[in-house]
């Protein structure tokens, strides 16, 4: 005999698929999902439950969400095999597989975050974050005021597009600085700029450092000899002082020592005591091969610019006792002048020397 669903009124299937037997009538396992029914519930025994229930009972319950979530949480609690803790809403146990939300005092189970329409129409990473520091009794208030939610999630979607604008900004900005840089790896170094890019990667963001920020660089260089079965390796510090980049490359790298190039790089040290890296060559490499000549010339050029760098900024040279002490001299033979002790001509020729003229 054809049965249908005493809510939906949608026909059952002839085996009984789909249906749950009441106390005076039929309902569907759609309905029973749709009002939360099998939600985080052990489904023989709502099955056990459903039989004892008229179809008025039923009616009642689903007017009454909340009371839904009581009555299944208190005759057919879902046993899970390994659980961690109760939902702070529905106080159903959560399963290590189920999916749920950490807040300040507690979790909130994925049925409950579906069932509240927390996470609809707003991004899931960014009320996850926000609830996260919110307490149970925060997110209940929340859930209470519509009108709040809705405005939450406003907020958090105002609050992303402009995070989303500025970092489009901050990437324009980049691409043009990388249009006429030098680029190794993922370094950029713009000699009209002063500045380098350190360009994001998989475990940092982006950074610009300027040119005043370098304090000093060493080359770091390492290379062995295979018939002799060693490794040699060397840090030189570079910079002005140390006689600038041809005397670093040519007296101390360039693979004349070493038949193999096992890595090359400059170390670039700041104000801040931190330092980073630049490396042209991290792989066994011959030292005459195209490849390490490549390498060097690529350091080179990167030396050549710091070098340029740190000569524009370099300290004017300091005057001498006697230059800063020329106004006190000439006042001297003036006074001498007046009293007579040298002529004025004399004074005048003194004056003219000690100001070159």
């Amino acid at each position: 005999m054809t049965k249908y669903c005493d809510f939906c009124n949608k026909k059952l299937g002839f085996m009984g698929d789909g249906r749950f037997e009441l106390k005076d009538g039929t309902i569907c396992h759609e309905c029973l999902v749709k009002n939360g029914f099998l939600t985080n519930t052990d489904q023989r025994k709502i099955v056990d439950f459903l039989k004892t229930q008229t179809i008025a009972d039923i009616q009642n319950l689903i007017r009454d969400p909340k009371k839904v979530e009581e009555i299944t949480y208190k005759v057919a609690p879902k046993n899970h095999l390994f659980s961690f803790k109760k939902c702070g809403f529905c106080m159903q146990e959560i399963g290590i597989l189920d999916a749920s939300h950490k807040l300040k005092d507690g979790v909130i189970c994925g049925n409950c975050t579906a069932s509240k329409a927390l996470f609809s129409d707003v991004d899931g990473k960014l009320m996850d974050d926000f609830i996260s520091n919110k307490t149970v009794a925060d997110i209940q208030d929340l859930i209470n005021n519509p009108q709040e939610l809705a405005e939450t999630k406003e907020s958090l979607t105002l609050a992303k597009n402009k995070t989303i604008e500025a970092e489009d900004k901050l990437k324009i900005e980049r691409d043009n600085f990388k249009k006429d840089a030098l680029k190794e790896s993922h370094f950029y170094i713009s000699n009209d700029k002063r500045k380098i890019l350190i360009d994001k990667t998989l475990l940092s963001e982006p950074r610009y450092v300027d040119a005043d920020e370098i304090v000093s660089y060493s080359i770091n260089e390492k290379g062995h000899n295979e018939h002799k079965r060693h490794t040699i390796a060397r840090a030189v510090t570079g910079g002005i002082i140390a006689g600038g980049a041809g005397a670093i490359i040519g007296g101390t790298t360039g693979g004349k020592n070493n038949e193999f190039i096992d890595h090359l790089g400059i170390i670039i040290n700041l104000t801040d005591g931190s330092n980073f890296e630049i490396t042209v060559l991290r792989s066994k490499t011959k030292s005459d091969s195209f490849i390490a000549r490549g390498a060097y010339s690529r350091l080179n050029n990167i030396i050549s610019i710091i070098d340029a760098w740190k000569a524009q900024t370099a300290q004017p040279a300091i005057k001498s006792e006697a230059d800063d002490d020329i106004p006190s001299q000439i006042r001297k033979y003036k006074s001498l002048a007046d009293e007579g002790i040298i002529t004025n001509e004399e004074f005048n020729l003194k004056k003219k020397q000690l100001l070159d003229l």
